[in-house]
């Protein structure tokens, strides 16, 4: 083999090298919110509409609970979410600052409260980090003894 065919050949194997490698490095930065939907007695809800809102682009996705309630967003990028829920005969559910960092994999339970959908209980949470599974706990209120 001449030694220009080699060095072609060695620079397209390169090339395919570093393609490939982006394209993993791309795919790895996405993660994933889910969840499960439960009313106040801590049952299941189904055919919940539940939408996920980038705060910083504007940008949304929905979807419905199955019949055991639970809800996913696999594919998304990292970025700070409103988490909205509603269903018939249930109050809208907003859950604010919802954190995704890279290729979190982020649970958040939703609770819905009965009553009439154009009543909306909002909740501010923060998340604890986590590479693998992370939950949202609600922010009720802090006090400080002195």
């Amino acid at each position: 083999m001449k030694k220009a065919d080699s060095l072609n050949l060695l620079r397209t194997f390169m090339l395919l090298l570093i393609g490939l490698s982006g394209q993993t490095i791309a795919q790895t930065t996405a993660g994933s919110v889910s969840g499960t939907v439960h009313d106040q007695t801590g049952a299941a809800i189904p055919s919940v509409k539940v939408t996920l809102i980038n705060l910083g682009t504007n940008e949304s996705r929905q979807t419905v609970s199955g019949p055991e309630g639970v809800y996913s967003f696999p594919s998304m990028p990292p970025a700070t979410y409103r988490l909205e829920a509603e269903a018939a005969g249930f109050k809208r559910s907003i859950r604010d600052g919802v954190k995704l960092d890279v290729a979190l994999a982020l649970t958040v339970d939703l609770n819905l409260e009965l009553g009439s959908a154009t009543e909306s209980v909002t909740v501010t949470a923060s998340a604890p980090h986590s590479k693998k599974r992370a939950r949202l706990w609600p922010i009720l209120s802090r006090t400080s003894a002195s």
